[in-house]
């Protein structure tokens, strides 16, 4: 069975948007995607920036490093990149919401 970390109450996620969250002395990017809540680290796997300053769309999260060059990102339910440059997926962790309050799986 997995350590489950806490990360954030479930309303404080904004609906089209990332927020940062920082715990087990991790940076984690919280978003929704079709109306699920995500969890990857908050560092792109290209850019070396922050997810929390990019954004979700339906299906994806772009890298702000992209948002003006490419505009794409990565499929947020898998991880998959979308576009070239990026080659290394993300890796979507698995959550799990206890009440009001989200959790991500460690490791």
């Amino acid at each position: 069975m997995p350590k489950w970390i806490k990360l954030i109450e479930v309303a404080d996620i904004p609906q089209n948007g990332v927020v940062a969250v920082e715990a087990d002395s991790q940076g984690f990017a919280v978003f929704s995607v079709d109306h699920k809540m995500c969890v990857t680290d908050n560092i792109c796997t290209h850019g070396r920036t922050r997810f929390c300053d990019g954004y979700p769309d339906i299906h994806a999260i772009e890298c702000p490093s992209f948002m003006s060059f490419y505009e794409g990102g990565f499929n947020g339910r898998d991880g998959n990149a979308l576009c070239e440059p990026l080659t290394d997926d993300l890796r979507i962790r698995p959550t799990n919401v206890k009440g009001e309050t989200l959790f991500v799986a460690a490791g």
